[in-house]
């Protein structure tokens, strides 16, 4: 421990050994009828005759008694330094001291009260009090002893906190004496209740003292006016002490008001470690908990062994979890990259090391602008602020992000970052899980000059057909003139007739399907036209008849047309489209 801190430890030590006392001495010797004679016989009581000597020799007895008795404590407590290996056997006597404090402490108080007591008696024969007076004089000092040994006790556990706190840091396995909060908290209230009782009897009995003065008695005459003068100036003698009796009450309730902080405080410092400790557990940006430090051992404990266990349990999960997150950090193939608002980076995965070149030592704290940046931006040449930076991550218009980013040779690396945030400790955090994507550019080049080269094809292709079909259509229409020709001849016979109507009908159906390739457009393009006509049914299925019947008799075929039912004359179709199909 450093030293201004043990030398006000040492100093609230002395003051609250010195001052308690004076305190209660002061009270109890502030009596009388008014207030001046009261505080003459208080500042007599501690700076004139030899009750004084006694008094002062008393308080300087027992304050290095108690001094000596802590010895052991102070001096455990000077040597603690963090360097300072601690020896279990400075521990133990220290914690044995503590112990033994409480009734040590009191022991010696009401003694050095009571031993005021019979100096007094001795030093002043002839003003001693005699039978039941001095059983009440002892009373007094005994209530008074343990008055100011509940106070010492009580400010002393708060003063020496920090040493049983270094005790369980030390020794952890040394165990503290049993005391329990209720039995201090009786102590405390019956210590005060008796004191007020002996010091209630005292203003009783100055009240009857003065104010029974001068009293008419039974059979006497009222209206006796030597007698009421003497009532009045009794009078007078009870609003003196009224006048004493409130500045001691207030001297009494100032005491007790700090017994009650005192008590007060050994309940609300349980409920306060409690709730920090909790608050601590259910922290989102835990990082390490920390267990509750058993200082007292009392009715508290209990719950601080559960709270313990819990953060235990708690702490393991949190470890593992942690360890299974880095795991997965230091492992991940793509790399991972943390940074704060102010765009700080705070994580650095081994993957953007292997990318990037730079060791996670050096880029820790570094900007990330400057090695990162949007794709319009090349980063190291050109100024991004961290506004525009941040903007840009933030557009929600896509999830992944194409961004440049700056390796160690100064090699510009066109990389997808996947962008997320996250808050911790009242701080935003930010996370780039990022994707070297030079072999994809690579391949969305070569799809798009396989997709140009394919489009350039089939334009080709399309103006091929465009051109054959052309070419196609005009020898036909030629053939087609002449079938025309011939069938106006009048010399030709029926049979003849019909081989050239069916050299028409298979030359005009060959002539649709050339159409339809010039068409082709927009076959590609999925509009599929329909150019619906009226024919005659059985005539079109005699066409089709007809085309065909060659072919069948040059195979040894018969093709023969059968009509299931009956057929309508004419139907409304596309001719061509339905020639195709049948």
């Amino acid at each position: 421990m450093k030293h201004y801190q043990y030398r006000r430890i040492l100093a609230r030590f002395l003051l609250t050994i010195i001052l308690a006392p004076l305190a209660v001495i002061l009270f109890v010797g502030f009596v009388g009828p008014d207030i001046s004679q009261a505080w003459d016989n208080a500042v007599e009581y501690l700076f004139v005759g030899f009750e004084a000597v006694a008094s002062w020799a008393i308080l300087v007895v027992t304050t290095l008694a108690s001094a000596a008795f802590l010895r052991p404590v102070f001096h455990f407590l000077r040597s603690s330094g963090d360097e300072h290996i601690h020896d279990r056997r400075e521990a133990a006597r220290a914690v044995r001291t503590i112990n033994a404090m409480p009734r040590f402490i009191t022991l010696l108080s009401v003694g050095g009260f009571l031993l005021g007591v019979l100096a007094e008696t001795i030093l002043n024969p002839e003003e001693a009090m005699r039978g039941p007076g001095l059983w009440f004089v002892l009373a007094e000092g005994f209530s008074a002893g343990l008055f100011t040994a509940t106070l010492i006790t009580l400010n002393l556990d708060s003063v020496l906190f920090p040493v049983k706190r270094r005790v369980i840091m030390a020794a952890p396995e040394i165990e503290q004496r049993y005391r329990s909060f209720y039995a201090t908290l009786f102590s405390a209230i019956m210590a005060m209740l008796f004191f007020l009782m002996i010091q209630v009897m005292e203003i009783a009995s100055n009240f009857l003292l003065i104010g029974g003065q001068g009293l008419p008695v039974m059979g006497e005459q009222i209206m006796d006016i030597p007698r009421m003068m003497d009532l009045g100036s009794s009078m007078e003698g009870i609003k003196g002490l009224m006048d004493v009796l409130f500045i001691r009450g207030a001297i009494f309730f100032a005491m007790a008001f700090e017994i009650i902080s005192m008590i007060k405080a050994q309940i609300r410092n349980p409920i306060k470690t409690i709730q920090d400790s909790l608050h601590e557990v259910n922290r989102s940006d835990a990082t390490r908990l920390s267990t509750i430090d058993v200082v007292n051992n009392n009715e508290f404990n209990a719950v601080y062994r559960e709270i313990n266990i819990l953060i235990a349990r708690k702490q393991v999960e949190l470890d593992s979890s942690r360890e299974q997150l880095d795991t997965i950090i230091r492992s991940a193939a793509d790399p991972i990259i943390t940074f704060d608002e102010d765009a700080k980076i705070s994580l650095f995965n081994p993957a953007a090391q292997r990318l990037m070149g730079w060791e996670e030592s050096d880029m820790i704290g570094e900007l990330i602008t400057s090695y990162l940046t949007p794709p319009d931006i090349v980063p190291g040449r050109e100024e991004c602020g961290c506004e525009p930076f941040f903007d840009f991550l933030e557009d929600e218009s896509s999830q992944l992000k194409r961004m440049s980013l700056r390796t160690i040779d100064g090699t510009v690396v066109p990389v997808e970052a996947n962008f997320s945030s996250t808050s911790r400790a009242d701080q935003d955090f930010y996370t780039l899980i990022l994707r070297d994507i030079r072999s994809q550019l690579e391949y969305e080049q070569s799809l798009t000059e396989a997709r140009n080269a394919a489009e350039t094809a089939n334009r080709m292709k399309s103006e091929f057909l465009a051109n054959m079909s052309h070419e196609l259509r005009t020898p036909l229409n030629a053939i087609l003139g002449y079938t025309q020709l011939m069938a106006d001849d009048q010399n030709l016979t029926d049979g003849q007739k019909d081989k050239i109507n069916t050299i028409s009908n298979s030359g005009e159906h060959l002539l649709a399907l050339i159409n339809d390739i010039l068409d082709i457009s927009k076959i590609e393009a999925g509009k599929f036209e329909l150019s619906e006509t009226a024919f005659h049914l059985k005539d079109f299925i005699r066409d089709l008849q007809d085309m065909f019947s060659i072919k069948c008799q040059q195979k040894g075929l018969s093709l023969y047309v059968e009509y299931i039912g009956e057929l309508p004359e004419y139907v409304m179709a596309d001719l061509g489209k339905l020639r195709q199909i049948m």
